[in-house]
Formats: structure tokens, sequence, C-alpha cells
């Protein structure tokens, strides 16, 4: 989306509205499938990741924040691709802002309960803000999404996407879950609440350079 976005001179609206279309619809799909299997197999996968036969609500919750994580971070490409910069920033550093302080603070008052909460709110939050960011933008861009030639479209987006995004987030991702497990069998799940505090302290750390990484991304490819 990054690379073909940038070109919505050359392919036009019409292309530019597949394209970002079926890119939501495949990563809402993917998150909404992980997240109900993360409700349906919460228990099992509490005891095998975790150690604690009893986190399975916990698991349910990260499923559902799972479900709506595309709602919130697939539009923000859009607004990347079609360069953007000014509003990414805005609603990156909103963001950012918002979603970190209430972590450290529910986390400090209420521990991991508190972690978890404002980790669903953050979520919600996210979502709602891309919305109101990207929805005034596309309509004054002229753009409308659309799913049709979906299969074309799909491929053609995993065949260049895919190994970028193994790389740079899968892999890493793949990496942390163990290293979670490891943390609430050798502690506690309290521990992880102040695992995701450390986590929000990194990312206020690092907002520049996630505000001027798409910028770069867009301009190289």
């Amino acid at each position: 989306m990054h690379r073909n976005g940038a070109r919505v001179g050359e392919l036009g609206n019409e292309a530019i509205g597949r394209l970002f279309g079926v890119g939501l619809s495949f990563t809402a799909l993917v998150g909404l499938s992980t997240g109900a299997l993360l409700f349906l197999f919460r228990d099992a996968l509490s005891l095998v990741l975790l150690g604690q036969s009893g986190a399975g609500g916990w698991m349910a919750v990260a499923g559902l924040i799972i479900a709506l994580q595309p709602l919130g971070v697939t539009p923000m490409l859009f607004m990347a691709s079609l360069q953007e910069f000014r509003g990414y920033a805005l609603r990156t550093i909103v963001m950012l802002l918002l979603g970190n302080i209430l972590t450290v603070v529910l986390a400090a008052i209420r521990g991991l309960d508190g972690a978890i909460a404002a980790a669903v709110f953050s979520a919600v939050l996210q979502g709602v803000l891309s919305y109101l960011f990207v929805a005034p933008l596309l309509r004054r861009r002229g753009i409308t999404l659309r799913c049709d030639g979906y299969g074309k479209e799909l491929r053609a987006m995993l065949s260049f996407g895919f190994p970028y995004y193994f790389g740079n987030t899968l892999l890493g991702s793949i990496v942390g879950i163990p290293i979670m497990g490891l943390l609430a069998k050798s502690g506690s799940m309290h521990d992880l609440g102040y695992l995701r505090v450390a986590q929000s302290m990194n990312s206020i750390i690092s907002f520049i350079p996630s505000i001027i990484g798409p910028a770069v991304i867009t301009h190289l490819t």
C-alpha cells in the first residue's frame, strides 16, 4: 500500500480505492479470525504460553484487541501512501500520548487490570481517531473503498508486502511471545502489567522515528 498508494496520480482513484478496500478488508478479516481463535482456545493457550490455567480471560481480551487493531492501524497506511504526513504525524502523536499516558496511569493504579483495560481503550481510541482523520481525507481526494478484483489485488499485495512484513514485524512478534510466557511463568501476571508500562514508555521515547518512518519508506519506494 505504501508503494502503490503513492502512485495515485499514475494509477487513478479507482485503482487506489481498490487497493485500500482490499487491504483493509483482508487485514480486518485476519484480525477477526485471529481474535476468534484466541477466544475459542483461550484456556489452552493461557496454560501453554503463560503457564497459568486461570488466565483465559486475559487471552480473550487479547483476542478482542487483535480484532480491533486493523481498524486503527490499516487506515494510517492510507495517509502514509497518499503522503499526508502532517495528518499522519498529528494522529500518531495524539494516539501515542493519550494511549501511553492512559496505560501508565491505569497500570500504576490498578496493576495488570489497569494495563489490560488501557490496552482495550487504546485499541478503540485508535480506530476512532483513524476514522476521524482518514475519512475526510478520502472524501477530499475522491477515493472510494472498493473490493472488486479481490483475488488479483490481494496476490499483488502479498507478493510484495509479505517479505517486508515478515522481517520487520512478524518475526519480532514471534520471538516476543516466548519472552512474555517466560516472564509470566517465572514471575506473576502482575509483572506483565509493569512490562506493559515499560513498553509504553519506550513508545513515548521512540515516537519521532515512528513518525518519520512512513515518509522515508514512501519516498524510497
